[in-house]
């Protein structure tokens, strides 16, 4: 682990207890009792530190690489509520780390990280769409990303006109009036607009 990591980790745990305790538990030389106080404190249902904890093991950061122990960690604190292991825990379905690859569990765990914000989980929930083909539900999130001045929602806005468009011209696909207006938004150089004004 890097000097970064270490301090970050040792700042958490004396965030959890008093400076004293931290102290004389020997937190500041010994990286095997801070993590004993994170797991202490993630075993009581602090969603940040079991959060912290699913990122250690996820990047192999200060312990073994290990994506089942990080998904453990990650499904406890995005079940309270936590956006940003709502994401990681979306992400691991989607690539099959630490659990089998299922994408409906994604779907779900991004979605919940999207509806809180989550620019990174509104784009990748966006691509599970796209690649679905439902690409009125892509727009939907690539706009929320876009309103948040991502410039790749942007692009994927532009590149599912033009695909809306060839499918449309080859009788592949059903008119729809929103992603016609899509359209004619990037036709009419109003992309700006329309992002402001959708819902």
């Amino acid at each position: 682990m890097d000097k970064f990591g270490f301090d970050f980790c040792k700042a958490k745990a004396k965030a959890i207890l008093s400076d004293d305790q931290a102290h004389s538990e020997g937190l500041d030389e010994d990286f095997t009792e801070i993590l004993k106080l994170l797991r202490k404190a993630a075993d009581h249902n602090f969603a940040n530190t079991q959060y912290l904890l699913g990122n250690l093991y996820y990047y192999g950061e200060g312990v073994d690489k290990d994506y089942i122990e990080a998904v453990k960690w990650f499904r406890k604190s995005a079940e309270q509520g936590h956006t940003e292991a709502a994401f990681y825990y979306g992400w691991c379905y989607y690539e099959g780390k630490g659990v089998e690859k299922n994408y409906p569990e994604a779907v779900k765990w991004y979605c919940k990280a999207a509806e809180r914000g989550h620019v990174q989980a509104q784009l990748n929930l966006a691509w599970c769409y796209y690649e679905g083909q439902e690409y009125v539900d892509a727009v939907k999130w690539w706009i929320e990303a876009a309103k948040q001045d991502n410039m790749k929602a942007r692009e994927r806005l532009e590149e599912v006109a033009k695909v809306y468009e060839a499918k449309l011209k080859d009788n592949k696909i059903e008119k729809n009036a929103s992603l016609d207006e899509l359209c004619a938004a990037i036709q009419n150089g109003k992309l700006d607009e329309y992002i402001k004004e959708s819902k």
